[in-house]
């Protein structure tokens, strides 16, 4: 077997486990990696008395990109990244982590595996999962996640 061969076989392989067509179907299966570390800030809730949580992160990807004669069909992101959290003059570190998957053909986002941990200066920990509706973004969830992290922020 020589090196094309074995490029083809193992495109082939990476197709099929992917739900692809395969190379021996005619479509011609490319695999693309990629790591990027992309910097972000905004608002991430509002507590009760109406002042907001903020947050600056620093995100590292991983992607991974199919392509099937050249189009890009399938996309999946796994991201970690970790930041400050900021009530008025407090704040807190935090750490995460999810995966993205998108079928770029119909457009269906699979998020998995989102977690969200904010160590508390009392040795304590909060955890929170979950996305936004629009499946794009991670955001912490459940009232009492968002509510803990109101209190251990202070007013």
């Amino acid at each position: 077997m020589n090196l094309s061969s074995i490029a083809l076989v193992l495109a082939a392989t990476a197709a099929a486990a992917c739900g692809l067509p395969t190379a021996a179907s005619g479509a011609e299966v490319q695999i693309v990696r990629e790591y990027r570390e992309v910097p972000g800030a905004g608002v991430f809730t509002t507590c009760a008395d109406g002042s907001t949580v903020t947050w600056v992160s620093l995100s590292y990807r991983d992607y991974t990109t199919w392509f099937r004669d050249g189009v890009a069909v399938r996309e999946r992101r796994h991201l970690s990244f970790d930041g400050t959290l900021t009530r008025g003059s407090e704040s807190l570190g935090y750490t995460g982590v999810w995966n993205r998957d998108q079928d770029l053909v119909t457009g269906e986002i699979r998020i998995t595996g989102g977690q969200f941990r904010v160590d508390l200066p009392s040795g304590g920990t909060l955890v929170g999962a979950g996305v936004r509706a629009d499946g794009n973004e991670f955001k912490g969830s459940g009232d009492r996640f968002l509510m803990d992290l109101c209190t251990a922020l202070g007013a």
